[in-house]
């Protein structure tokens, strides 16, 4: 990889890394920025273009590294026994509106004892951790309710309806020319 799309690469995981942490609402834009800066260059440290692991791949699995070992402080969990830990910490930080009273904690050192209170106050069922994946597009399943319906389109009868409208279309006129014979005198 020369020099220049390597540079495109890093920029493109600093990017969605800075969009990652938006999203999940860590702090304010300076502090993710910071924080953003911080994971990536741990992730470049890391990285060994030899791997196949792209920029992106690394930059990610390093936050979420950062993530899962952040929350397992708040938590007080080790951090190998944390099974959804990222989920139920941001689970936690986006009920107890984490990022606007410690808008600057996350991701920021050990977290202060009354964010951990905060947190831990907060209790959820979570499933399993983000995981970094590619969604691909696949064709819906209905499942049974596919068969079902297009059975019921294929034995459709239009004669009945078709018939139904001209009968109520001829009541509607026979009642209209009584009404205008009867009425409107």
């Amino acid at each position: 990889m020369d020099a220049l799309n390597h540079t495109k690469a890093w920029d493109e995981a600093l990017a969605r890394l800075i969009t990652f942490l938006a999203a999940m609402e860590i702090g304010g834009l300076e502090h993710r920025t910071q924080m953003a800066m911080k994971i990536v260059a741990e992730a470049r440290q890391k990285h060994d273009p030899a791997s196949g692991v792209t920029p992106v791949e690394e930059t990610m699995t390093t936050a979420t590294t950062m993530l899962r070992d952040w929350f397992s402080k708040a938590f007080d969990v080790p951090a190998s026994e944390g099974h959804g830990l990222i989920s139920a910490g941001l689970f936690a930080m986006r009920v107890s509106h984490v990022s606007e009273r410690w808008p600057d904690c996350v991701l920021n050192g050990d977290p202060p004892a009354e964010l951990k209170q905060e947190l831990r106050s907060v209790h959820a069922m979570t499933g399993p951790d983000l995981s970094i994946s590619s969604m691909t597009p696949r064709e819906m399943d209905f499942g049974p309710l596919e068969d079902i319906a297009g059975e019921t389109w294929h034995q459709f009868a239009w004669a009945p309806i078709l018939r139904a409208a001209a009968i109520w279309t001829v009541i509607f006129f026979a009642a209209l020319a009584i009404h205008d014979h009867f009425f409107l005198k």
